[in-house]
């Protein structure tokens, strides 16, 4: 099966393939991201070409999810934090 049937059958949008170089031990790499984020939200995932799975790009793709909840809200509490410094302050 193809790189980018593998990719789309997890969810993912085939964005193309990172040569190695086994001279050096650099993998090839298979490049996707989330077919259902925001492009705004989207971010480049990688997964080797041995490792590469539907189910592999399912779990990838459900990881970066998480970490991007994750990040959004340490970003909205660190806004609030910030805000109610300064509200006191003034």
């Amino acid at each position: 099966m193809h790189y980018s049937a593998r990719v789309q059958l997890g969810g993912g949008v085939f964005r193309g393939v990172q040569p190695g170089d086994e001279s050096i031990g650099l993998q090839t790499l298979v490049l996707f991201d989330d077919a259902s984020a925001r492009p705004h939200q989207r971010s480049t995932m990688a997964l080797a070409v041995e490792d590469l799975t539907a189910n592999a790009v399912r779990q990838a793709i459900l990881a970066k999810q998480d970490e991007f909840v994750k990040f959004e809200r340490f970003a909205e509490n660190a806004c609030t934090r910030v805000f109610q410094y300064f509200s006191r302050r003034s």
